[in-house]
């Protein structure tokens, strides 16, 4: 892969060209450093959430950060509250190192990308997911 440290924050189905990237990763056991952000309404719709969580258990430079928009989590592991600046600071201390891809729902697309400019990310690519 041809980025060291990346930051996903992908929202809802936008996960699933990350879950092809994340499995990559692993198989070919990569150095690539990965922290994922991954904005669900429920915990219920956190589509890959086994595998996901067998990833990070499996490869110590991946790491994962849920959150649940419209209800309050039942798992400690998940957060309350959509994807902002502030958790993106408190969990990324090298945003300039780092290339952030944001794939999700147009208006969540369009949301985040100031957040990670806004925090001098190294790089922003975006993908935006419409109809569902």
């Amino acid at each position: 892969m041809k980025y060291k440290r990346v930051a996903f924050v992908i929202g809802g189905i936008g996960i699933t060209p990350v879950i092809s990237i994340l499995e990559y990763i692993v198989e070919k056991k990569l150095g690539t450093n990965v922290l994922l952000f991954y904005s669900n309404r429920t915990e219920e719709e956190i589509a890959f959430k086994n595998e996901l969580d067998a990833w990070m258990a499996q490869n110590g430079n991946i790491k994962i950060v849920y959150t649940v928009t419209d209800c309050p989590p039942k798992n400690k592991t998940c957060i309350f509250g959509a994807i902002d600046q502030r958790l993106l600071k408190e969990n990324i201390n090298d945003c300039g190192e780092r290339t952030f891809f944001i794939f999700g729902p147009p208006r969540m697309v369009d949301s985040v990308k100031p957040l990670c400019v806004g925090i001098n990310a190294k790089e922003v690519l975006t993908e935006s997911f419409i109809g569902y």
